[in-house]
């Protein structure tokens, strides 16, 4: 996060707002990166890639990495580039294009795909076996899928043994869920987990959006897989992102267990140039699904 204070101040001031689901287009539309953006991996999922990663190459099930709402991260290429089959999953075309572009550059064994529609083919690149992750040389490998996080069939992808999410969760409103459900076709709802009709209602608390953010995520998991969450929040002020508080509740009966907070820490002076009342806290939190 410590990246975002570079860019200055007009950059900074957009972090941590929630956005309807058109604005998207426009942040990544710009000709100034989104704040959000860091020019390399996160420093939080780089010192606990060993946690996040434990026992994922032992066995194969274990092997696949999901980065939900993943924007043009970099992040992916990362997990890619340790021998990991990643999956982004972004709603927003400029975004695919974004990353398209940035993954293409990066110095890794990632092999970028094509951006496909998730209601079309989702056909991913051939993960590597298990024995081959960590001979030298072994190829990670990626695929970025456009489309609604909330319309993926679970049975159309195979399950992931890692999920990082950096911010995803606080883009998430009632609204966006609404949204989702309403663009998805009738006849493909049955084969997607159902939503809490509380998370889509009007004025439904942060905790009951993103338990039915994390309910989604654990269905596109195995058992035993493991969730890295970093957020933004702002503290005393105009409610902003999601504290440490309100992520645990919301992984509460979301389909994940042995939640624990790893780091919550003042970030508020990295961020001298950005209008926040109160103070700016960044929350580090992971969890193993049941």
């Amino acid at each position: 996060m410590r990246s975002l204070a570079a860019r200055g101040p007009r950059a900074a001031a957009k972090v941590g707002q929630r956005r309807g689901v058109a604005d998207w287009d426009a942040v990544w539309s710009s000709p100034e990166p989104p704040a959000f953006h860091l020019p390399a991996a996160s420093q939080n999922l780089e010192e606990r890639i060993g946690w996040l990663t434990e026992g994922c190459f032992d066995k194969k099930a274990l092997g696949r990495a999901l980065v939900p709402l993943c924007g043009a991260s970099l992040d992916v290429p990362y997990l890619a580039s340790l021998g990991l089959h990643t999956v982004g999953i972004e709603f927003s075309g400029p975004a695919c294009d974004e990353a398209s572009r940035l993954w293409a550059l990066q110095r890794t064994p990632a092999e970028v795909s094509s951006t496909v529609a998730v209601h079309g083919s989702l056909r991913e690149p051939a993960a590597p076996s298990c024995e081959s992750l960590r001979e030298d040389g072994a190829r990670g490998s990626v695929a970025l899928l456009r489309g609604d996080l909330f319309a993926v069939p679970p049975a159309a992808l195979e399950p992931f043994g890692v999920v990082w999410d950096r911010g995803g969760v606080t883009s998430l409103s009632a609204d966006t869920i609404r949204a989702s459900l309403r663009a998805i076709p009738a006849g493909e709802l049955a084969d997607l987990p159902p939503v809490d009709p509380a998370a889509a209602a009007e004025g439904a608390s942060a905790a009951v959006v993103g338990r039915a953010y994390f309910s989604r995520l654990a269905a596109l998991s195995v058992p035993g897989a493991r969730l890295l969450i970093e957020t933004l929040a702002v503290e005393g002020g105009e409610p902003a992102g999601m504290e440490a508080d309100t992520i645990l509740a919301a992984l509460g009966g979301s389909g994940w267990e042995r939640a624990e907070l790893f780091s919550r820490r003042d970030v508020t002076g990295l961020y001298p140039d950005m209008q926040v009342q109160g103070k700016l806290v960044e929350v580090l939190v992971g969890a193993v699904r049941a």
